[in-house]
């Protein structure tokens, strides 16, 4: 019971994070998998519920091993990054989510979206940047959406944006 607790509580207390990543979950890992044998082994006992359960989850995760079967992998940051390449130096500011990509192929500083569009315009103004990169991640904030409405569109690779800031 006691395990079942310390579960229970450690995704009610992950789930209020605005940002969920799998990596919090690790320091964890021993505590599931001491709950999963306990609850396999419960569930070998009795074949009935054991069979049920097996064609539950087969039922549910056909649809799901059958997308990541077809999944493809999707370029659209390196190619944007490879265009930026030539098109800053490495004292240039980019504004961007945190892509060690980006910094990598273009040398040039990532400096990530602030919290609201008052501070994104003050950090065009300090640091004045050459490029944002708008892309789909969920930690994009909702202001960020809208910026092309502000600047011009430069180069778009599949659902990734280059606006460039005059």
């Amino acid at each position: 019971k006691l395990l079942l607790f310390t579960v229970i509580l450690l995704f009610l207390s992950f789930s209020i994070l605005p940002r969920k990543e799998f990596r919090y979950f690790v320091p964890y890992f021993p505590i599931f998998y001491i709950l999963s044998s306990v609850g396999a082994f419960n569930l070998f006992k009795n074949k009935k519920s054991f069979s049920l359960i097996l064609i539950v989850s087969l039922i549910l995760l056909l649809p799901n091993i059958f997308n990541l079967l077809n999944l493809k992998e999707d370029t659209s940051l390196v190619l944007a990054a490879n265009f930026l390449k030539d098109k800053v130096s490495e004292n240039d500011f980019i504004i961007a989510e945190n892509y060690p990509v980006l910094n990598y192929i273009t040398k040039a500083y990532v400096l990530p979206f602030p919290g609201s569009f008052e501070y994104f315009q003050k950090v065009v103004k300090d640091f004045k940047p050459k490029f944002v990169v708008i892309d789909r991640e969920i930690t994009l904030p909702e202001y960020a959406k809208n910026l092309e409405e502000n600047y011009k569109k430069v180069k778009e690779f599949n659902y990734v944006k280059i606006l460039e800031i005059d």
